[in-house]
């Protein structure tokens, strides 16, 4: 598989560090932006993902690829390790097949998942775990959170687990319901768990765009409204010039009025002295 080229590192750091210097980001929260330039940098170190390279298990390099990374993103360096193992728990339940195929829309930050931690694909293996009839849900749970949610990144080639079978039939077809009812409540817990992690990606989805569409009326209406005042002003200036314009040639006829006045007069008095 032929790996994209990535950038290069001083141009990486340069653009990290603008981006914080611009915007203080709080130690919990990641930036779509802030997550991308990380998965850059993770790219440039395989020692942390695969397990073909001298030196993956050499703790102290692994150590020093995640200083460097973290002094590159100016985060804490177990801050960068979980949000190293969050992405990839995010990418492995993505890419990892579901019972029956079923097919559901991948919402924006799914396909923004699949697209930048393609390259560590080849390096994840989903093993079976191994269940026991005895083992509560609780326990089960805890094991899959260890797993998950592990900062050490290592990804082990896959081993196939033994399985004991039951010593008697009599016993499997005893604890066979059982064992059913078991299977078939942990995937409803992680059914449920994965619908109630995509509600809320598309609640915050819906959020976002009721936020643009409501600033977006407000300008609109703000728009409308100047328009409004400008009409209105512009109106009432045409009265007062139209007002004006009365004013005066009802002053012209008054004036006409009088020296017609005027002369006439003048006429009478002519005609009267001759």
């Amino acid at each position: 598989m032929r790996r994209k080229r990535s950038k290069p590192t001083s141009t990486v750091m340069a653009e990290i560090r603008d981006s914080n210097a611009m915007r203080k980001v709080p130690r919990s929260c990641w930036s779509e932006e802030a997550e991308e330039g990380f998965v850059v940098l993770w790219q440039q170190h395989p020692c942390l993902f695969d397990v073909s390279s001298s030196h993956f298990h050499n703790k102290d390099q692994k150590e020093k690829a995640w200083r460097d990374i973290a002094d590159c993103l100016q985060q804490p360096v177990e801050e960068v390790k979980t949000r190293a193992a969050s992405l990839r728990t995010q990418f492995s339940r993505l890419i990892k097949p579901r019972p029956g195929n079923e097919a559901k829309p991948l919402t924006p930050r799914q396909q923004w998942l699949l697209r930048v931690m393609d390259f560590i694909k080849p390096y994840i293996v989903h093993r079976p775990c191994e269940i026991t009839l005895d083992m509560p849900l609780r326990d089960l749970d805890d094991s899959e959170e260890q797993e998950d949610h592990s900062d050490s990144l290592e990804f082990s080639p896959f081993t196939k687990p033994e399985t004991q079978a039951p010593s008697t039939s009599a016993s499997k077809r005893k604890h066979e319901p059982d064992w059913l009812a078991f299977l078939r409540e942990f995937q409803e817990r992680e059914e449920e768990r994965e619908k109630r992690a995509e509600e809320r990606e598309d609640r915050r989805q819906r959020e976002f765009l009721e936020r643009e569409e409501r600033r977006e009326r407000e300008r609109r209406e703000e728009e409308r409204k100047h328009n409004e005042r400008r009409d209105r002003d512009w109106r009432e200036w045409m009265e007062s010039l139209l007002k004006e314009e009365r004013r005066e040639r009802d002053e012209r006829e008054k004036e006409s009025r009088a020296r017609e006045d005027r002369l006439m007069k003048m006429i009478e008095l002519f005609l009267m002295k001759k």
